[in-house]
């Protein structure tokens, strides 16, 4: 752990993890089996970063979201709720919230909620996906998650 972090006496850290940076870990969050955490990404509420994912940049990660096998959450991301980010990437602007569940990339603005589900084999990029519903929707509420 880099002096710099924070991690509250609650975080569940370990085993073999990392957190660096300004990165805060806050809450009764877990950060296990390699998972990192580092530059000014926040952790907080129950939520998991586990199995060698990793959080960096500035975003922020909470709620009971789960972001498990290598998977990346970076930039200025949000992942929120009951959301899972397993396996693949979610950068820039995006947000994952609700009970959605991302096994495919989400980037720059694009808006994954409720349960909505992104197939690994496409990429969402600037678009939102509301209820599995594509287009330009405005009715996920993603703020909720603040």
């Amino acid at each position: 752990m880099a002096d710099s972090a924070d991690v509250a006496q609650t975080a569940r850290v370990g085993p073999d993890p990392e957190v660096s940076g300004y990165a805060r870990v806050l809450d009764d969050t877990q950060i296990a089996r390699g998972g990192v955490v580092r530059g000014y990404a926040v952790v907080a509420d129950k939520a998991a970063v586990t199995d060698s994912a990793v959080v960096r940049g500035h975003p922020r990660v909470s709620g009971d979201a789960l972001i498990r096998d290598g998977a990346f959450v970076e930039e200025n991301a949000t992942v929120c709720g009951d959301a899972e980010v397993c396996g693949t990437r979610v950068k820039g602007h995006a947000v994952v919230c609700g009970n959605a569940r991302a096994s495919g990339p989400v980037e720059n603005r694009a808006v994954v909620c409720e349960t909505g589900v992104v197939d690994p084999d496409e990429l969402y990029d600037g678009v939102e996906v509301v209820r599995a519903v594509f287009g330009q929707a405005r009715e996920c509420h993603h703020h909720l998650c603040d």
